[in-house]
């Protein structure tokens, strides 16, 4: 019998909730929240070098799943910067510029993505440790309605976030479209298969569907989990 094991972070939870919600066979499907082992509290269920032990013992005709990486859009992002930004993302997009917005140079964004993925080493320690295809599972698209993310929380990163603070929500989702765009780029060095978000869960402009919204301001639900689920499924 295939079996699948999903290792990841917070991102996960909408798996493990989707899980919670249905019977399912622990023994086709494993999902693990690895612990950061820069921060000593950091929440998880297990260390790389536990992950690094499963992923050995896994056949060829298993599937791993990994949601670690694709967050770095909300650091840069998320919350505006004393001085504003925007760029183009791809011919045809509109600046909305201003005296007090900056355009920076797609290449001198992209550039700064694929210096944060290529840094990733945890990743390409887990996909050498088996021998079974490796997914990587994109994080879910922005969400576009700043009120709703303002209602949530009142600090992101250490920072005060109120809704005047949240960046303006194209910018939002250029800046994730383009992370997701060097990510799978990445997939083909580093030999694993990019999953992108099942597309029920994103409306027409791109963003995440307020119905899979989770109530915080960067992560999706359990009915998102649940697509989620569905697609590693059909693997």
């Amino acid at each position: 019998m295939r079996k699948i094991v999903c290792f990841g972070n917070s991102h996960t939870m909408a798996l493990s909730q989707a899980v919670s919600l249905r019977e399912y066979n622990k023994s086709i499907l494993e999902i693990y929240w690895l612990k950061n082992k820069s921060k000593e509290s950091e929440r998880g269920d297990i260390t790389e070098i536990e992950a690094i032990d499963i992923i050995s013992n896994l056949g060829v005709n298993d599937i791993i799943t990994i949601s670690i990486i694709g967050t770095y859009h909300n650091i840069v992002g998320l919350l505006k910067h004393d001085t504003p930004f925007d760029f183009l993302l791809k011919d045809g997009d509109d600046i909305y510029a201003s005296d007090d917005i900056a355009v920076i140079p797609y290449n001198a964004i992209r550039d700064e993505f694929d210096l944060i993925i290529n840094s990733n080493q945890s990743i390409e320690k887990l996909i050498k440790a088996g021998s079974c295809p490796t997914y990587l599972l994109a994080t879910p698209p922005p969400k576009e309605d700043n009120s709703f993310m303002a209602k949530c929380t009142k600090k992101y990163r250490g920072r005060p976030l109120n809704e005047a603070l949240i960046n303006d929500a194209h910018i939002r989702l250029r800046l994730w479209t383009l992370e997701m765009q060097r990510i799978e780029i990445w997939c083909q060095k580093i030999g694993a298969k990019w999953l992108f978000p099942p597309q029920q869960a994103i409306t027409n402009n791109g963003y995440l569907k307020p119905e899979y919204y989770a109530d915080d301001i960067t992560h999706a639900n359990a009915r998102y989990g649940e697509l989620v689920l569905q697609q590693i499924e059909a693997l």
